[in-house]
């Protein structure tokens, strides 16, 4: 009997100490986390969760579920559009591309004024029984653009005073400099990326199982999606972000126009002779911009028969441009409203 039980006590520490070095054989050959203890797992990434390394989310992020209506979860980066980046392994898909904060080119052109000119009076009258050019004139009209030349006119008789009208200066037509562009360059763009695999849960049943943000794609939040529609937040998912597909390219522009010219300052002499081609003077009077001037003859004569002009100051200014603003469209075209949850 003592035998017997020698025999199944050896037998018993044999197979302890078979079951001891099994253990120790799966500790080194299994991955366990560094804490403090020896564990045994058998999951396919043991070491991502310490606390519950083959959990249901061993390998990404727990997300509260979308609300109805909602698409998602996703990963979404948004900024400069020389920065985007590429969608990360564990979400590959690119769902939805977009942008914000849109920045025109010239949209309407740029409105431009052609410079303006100063003209010589367009009306000469003689007053042949007053000394003030009092009524009745004899008015004789000269060409709109005359620059100046002497000119042959119908004789002005026995005058007792000559009027010449005051200088002008034409109005500035409006030009567009710059033809108008529908380019528009973007400060934003926004890229969402997906998973095509079927989300898992998490042990709280109100959140799912997402790739990763982080390193995976610098800068990216785990964000849900409403096409289509600029709306509110549901629970959970408190950034709110509104991006667009594009703008609309029906513009309409308010015409280019000019204000009147500034700075101008426009004089000139104004000769007039008793023959038809400017030989015998009878007068010069000198006019300024808008005001006429009257003058007693300085030699006596019997009628007025030709005219000359020149200018002293031809200074005829500038004008402001003015119109080429947007009045209509660059809408923004089927908003999408992203919320994300907070890192």
């Amino acid at each position: 009997m003592s035998h017997l039980r020698r025999t199944a006590g050896e037998s018993l520490r044999r197979a302890l100490l078979l079951l001891t070095l099994f253990c120790l054989a799966l500790a080194v050959l299994l991955p366990s986390c560094t804490t403090g203890r020896i564990d045994f797992y058998t999951c396919k990434n043991p070491c991502y969760e310490c606390e519950d390394p083959c959990g249901p989310c061993a390998v990404g992020e727990c997300v509260p579920l979308p609300a109805l209506g909602w698409e998602g979860p996703v990963l979404l980066w948004f900024g400069s559009p020389d920065e985007e980046p590429e969608c990360p392994a564990q979400a590959p898909a690119t769902v939805y591309e977009g942008y914000a904060n849109p920045n025109w080119v010239n949209p309407c052109g740029r409105c431009a004024c052609e410079l303006p000119s100063c003209t010589l009076p367009g009306e000469l009258a003689v007053s042949a029984t007053d000394a003030s050019c009092g009524a009745p004139l004899q008015t004789v009209n000269l060409p709109t653009g005359w620059d100046g030349s002497c000119r042959s006119i119908s004789p002005l008789s026995s005058p007792q005073s000559i009027l010449a009208e005051g200088t002008g200066v034409t109005g500035c037509k409006p030009i567009l400099a710059e033809p108008p562009s529908d380019d528009v360059a973007w400060m934003t763009k926004a890229k969402a990326c997906a998973t095509s695999e079927t989300l898992e849960a998490c042990e709280d049943i109100g959140m799912l199982c997402a790739p990763p943000a982080g390193d995976t794609m610098p800068g990216a939040r785990q964000c849900i999606y409403h096409r289509d529609a600029d709306v509110s937040c549901p629970g959970g998912y408190a950034q709110r972000l509104v991006f667009q597909d594009g703008l609309s390219n029906t513009i309409s522009c308010s015409p280019c126009s000019c204000r009147s010219p500034e700075g101008s300052a426009c004089r000139a002499e104004v000769r007039t002779y008793e023959d038809p081609v400017c030989t015998e003077l009878v007068n010069l009077q000198t006019v300024t911009l808008g005001v006429e001037l009257c003058r007693i003859p300085a030699s006596a004569s019997s009628q007025i028969g030709s005219v000359e002009a020149s200018f002293t100051v031809n200074l005829p200014g500038s004008c402001t441009p003015q119109g080429g603003q947007i009045t209509n469209g660059g809408e923004p075209l089927r908003p999408s409203t992203f919320c994300c949850a907070s890192p």
